[in-house]
């Protein structure tokens, strides 16, 4: 099935992270789930609704639902601080969702997730971080310039009734997946997943007029590739089982705990050298 891949020290203690040829039971049936529906377009991105298997009411709060409850308080670790590591309590009785790429607020400096996280109720959780630069406080000003596109990407990709998940075409290449297992937790996320996916790339006049054929090509390819992924999985900091996938230009990440795939997301690597993968999604 697999064996120790590799091990190292984080957050004071030692993580294994096994390697696995095939993806784990619960991330493989929500994989194979999905359904591409009907294209949403506006300019060069074209956005496919994907419905998967829907778990029902979510048993968790999203961060925004959090801020909004104040349920969440963020520290340092210590007086000194760690860039790479913050305290969360959570204050709620229901666990919170903490979405790869969010930014955190709360500390001597915000701080953006690397990784998807399950936080528990009640508890205090050390979570890993990266520390917000100058080029993250641009792309806050990018934010604000690009507002009346945004607005517009908001009115064009409209989640749907059981919509879990959505899969980005920019021009002619595949920019990657995010699902969800709970049809509602996805819906309060939606906005913030498309802003993720079209803010970097709206600057960009398209090479060409969109082809809806050869985008859906596209999608489907790279749903394959998705599907065939290899993986690792190593624990979480909170909830459940934390997944890392490769593949033929493909990476991904996920998050399973009680057999259910609490998000997951995938990228395809970009075929532009010069590109960065690494951005603050949120």
């Amino acid at each position: 099935m697999g064996g120790v891949n590799g091990c190292q020290t984080l957050r004071g203690r030692i993580e294994i992270e096994t390697l696995r040829m095939h993806m784990n039971t619960a991330t493989s049936i929500c994989l194979s789930g999905l359904v591409l529906t009907e294209a949403q377009i506006y300019r060069h991105f074209v956005v496919f609704p994907l419905r998967g298997p829907d778990a029902g009411p979510a048993p968790f709060l999203t961060l925004d639902e959090a801020r909004l409850e104040r349920s969440l308080i963020v520290t340092e670790v210590s007086e000194t601080g760690s860039v790479p590591d913050l305290k969360v309590s959570n204050r709620s009785h229901r666990p919170v969702l903490l979405l790869d790429g969010e930014e955190l607020v709360g500390a001597r400096q915000n701080r953006v997730l690397k990784a998807t996280i399950l936080l528990r109720e009640l508890a205090d959780t050390r979570i890993p971080v990266s520390c917000v630069d100058p080029p993250t406080h641009a792309l806050h000003d990018v934010f604000k310039s690009r507002a009346s596109d945004l607005a517009a990407c908001n009115r064009a990709f409209v989640p749907g009734a059981r919509q879990t998940g959505l899969l980005v075409v920019v021009g002619d290449e595949v920019a990657g997946l995010d699902i969800l297992s709970h049809a509602d937790a996805y819906a309060k996320v939606h906005p913030k997943l498309v802003r993720s996916y079209v803010i970097d790339a709206l600057a960009h006049a398209p090479r060409r007029p969109v082809d809806l054929a050869r985008s859906a090509a596209a999608a489907r390819e790279f749903l394959d590739d998705v599907r065939r992924c290899s993986e690792r999985v190593y624990p979480s900091v909170g909830y459940g089982t934390g997944c890392r996938y490769c593949g033929r230009a493909v990476v991904g990440a996920a998050l399973v705990h009680n057999e259910c795939v609490v998000h997951a997301a995938f990228r395809r690597l970009r075929s532009d050298p010069d590109a960065s993968e690494a951005h603050v999604r949120f």
